[in-house]
């Protein structure tokens, strides 16, 4: 009677663990989901920040090459 019951116990133990790993491995693939969705968020947002700063630096980029122009000639004038 006695291993009896211990047989059920680890009978009922086992199910548990079981239902515990199903329940672990679900989680897992959750949290893989989610990595990947957000290492996919990641890019898009690299993406669109790196073409962002190259916008910005093609607009920047006539008024440097003015300044350089402008202190070149201020050089000349100094040279003379």
């Amino acid at each position: 009677n006695h291993s009896l019951d211990a047989d059920l116990r680890t009978m009922e133990l086992v199910t548990e663990l079981r239902e515990q790993n199903k329940c672990l491995k679900l989680q897992v693939e959750t949290l893989r989901q989610k990595l990947g969705d957000a290492q996919g968020d990641i890019k898009v947002l690299r993406r669109s920040n790196q073409s962002k700063v190259d916008e910005s630096e093609s607009q920047l980029a006539p008024a440097v090459h003015e300044r350089e122009q402008m202190i070149e000639q201020l050089e000349k004038l100094n040279v003379k």
